[in-house]
């Protein structure tokens, strides 16, 4: 599909244009058609007309993530102006910080603001857009065509959740956000009947560009520590749901619920699991609660997504580290400050993983971004990981995330953590299980390593 103004709205304006009586989205207990959509894009277009908004202009979003935030979101983009997505739960003092940071000249608020944010909006020049509260419906020979922009505007910034530090900014451009629907276009091709379950908001895009059906998950704000297995699954029963992505806790928390009810989902075809290293075990038990499904572990970053995919088909030996498969379409890589590691009389060079291609934030072919994971190629070109930065000390050719992968995948084991120190690993386990079950488990593994 061609995108000819190089603005990213453009290619899923035509997915709408062209089933504008289609579900494209189905959120609870509201559906949107194609017409739908276009009708509350244009309603914002209009609001960002009469408010002076300007092309380039960065929105910075303080509104929960819902339908009309979503719309409002969608219209920033066809005006060729930026929405800023500040860090989940973002706190006032985080919300300045992104303004000062990015240099920000619009929020979008829920509700009009009280006095002292007036004043602070005042102090910090910022001009308050709020959700108003009946949008005018205007004509459709009214409507306003994307704006055309470079490929390399700014489209949308999004902040990491900061799990490993500080939130950071993620800046994706437009030709970004098409290299990117290119790449999962080709790694999972969209049928015409397909209705996806994703748990990642960001997948909303890609959907509607593909022209396919997409059930948001009933999770507030996409607070997913907020999960209701209960409303899920009931979703999963109801909306005859064929393609699901989520994280480890998201599926973790599901299976937990399937293996004490017995319950196994065949209508769904493609499960993508991401997000951090997925632990063999789980993808083992996807296949037997979703029986008919297409199971994928996706590895890739908040600037790279995705770097590597692995359909699982037979079952990977932990002690190897996480095994995330081959490379993504477009993704170049290399392994820097290699370190030998022995593995099954085989030995591997390890170290830093870095990537590049035109689906990676700030891409340049002369440069690489630093992923901040550590791992190695197999003689079959699989990637695996097996440490992360900060904690990557090699402690006899071994590092931790292979000790905590062989250990994830023993009965009792909730979580579990290994600090790399001098001469070894501190390891510390959530669960319910033996020193001596630990020890054997490792030894098992690692015969030649003193635990």
């Amino acid at each position: 599909m061609n995108n000819n103004s190089g603005n990213f709205y453009s290619l899923i304006l035509q997915s709408l244009r062209a089933f504008p009586n289609q579900e494209f989205i189905i959120w609870q207990d509201k559906i949107f058609t194609g017409n739908d959509i276009q009708t509350h894009v244009e309603s914002y277009r209009h609001l960002w007309v009469e408010q002076n908004v300007k092309s380039g202009d960065f929105i910075l979003f303080a509104s929960s993530f819902n339908p009309d935030t979503f719309f409002a979101i969608l219209a920033v983009m066809a005006h060729a102006a930026t929405p800023v997505l500040p860090p989940a739960k973002a706190s006032l003092f985080q919300l300045i910080n992104v303004q000062r940071k990015l240099s920000a000249k619009w929020i979008f608020l829920r509700k009009k603001p009280g006095l002292f944010g007036k004043i602070l909006l005042a102090c910090f020049r910022i001009k308050a857009i709020r959700h108003p509260s009946q949008r005018e419906q205007f004509p459709r020979n009214n409507l306003i065509e994307p704006i055309v922009v470079s490929p390399n505007q700014i489209a949308l910034i999004t902040h990491s959740s900061g799990s490993t530090g500080n939130p950071k900014s993620i800046f994706r451009s437009h030709q970004i956000l098409s290299s990117q629907h290119t790449v999962l276009k080709e790694v999972f091709p969209s049928s015409p009947d397909q209705r996806d379950f994703p748990l990642f908001p960001a997948i909303l895009l890609h959907n509607l560009a593909c022209g396919i059906t997409t059930v948001v998950p009933d999770l507030h704000d996409f607070e997913i520590r907020k999960i209701e297995v209960v409303k899920i699954l009931k979703q999963l029963r109801n909306q005859t749901i064929t393609t699901m992505t989520g994280n480890v806790f998201y599926f973790k928390r599901l299976i937990h619920h399937l293996q004490n009810h017995f319950e196994k989902f065949v209508s769904v075809l493609t499960i993508g699991v991401g997000g951090s290293p997925v632990p063999e075990y789980l993808l083992q038990k996807l296949k037997i609660y979703f029986p008919n499904a297409a199971v994928f572990c996706i590895y890739g970053s908040s600037e790279a997504e995705p770097i590597a995919l692995r359909k699982v088909e037979g079952y990977k030996s932990p002690e190897r580290g996480f095994c995330v498969g081959q490379l993504a379409p477009g993704i170049q890589l290399k392994i820097e400050g290699r370190e030998k590691i022995k593995l099954h009389n085989h030995v591997y060079e390890m170290g830093e993983i870095l990537v590049r291609g035109k689906h990676v934030v700030g891409y340049d072919s002369n440069q690489w971004y630093r992923t901040g994971d550590y791992g190695y190629m197999d003689g079959d070109n699989i990637l695996y990981l097996t440490a992360r930065k900060g904690n990557e000390k090699s402690i006899f050719g071994v590092q931790h995330y292979q000790l905590e992968h062989v250990l994830l995948n023993v009965d009792g084991v909730e979580n579990v953590a290994a600090l790399a120190r001098k001469y070894f690993f501190e390891i510390f386990i959530v669960g319910h299980i033996t020193e001596k079950v630990v020890r054997d488990a490792l030894l098992e593994k690692f015969s030649d390593v003193c635990v």
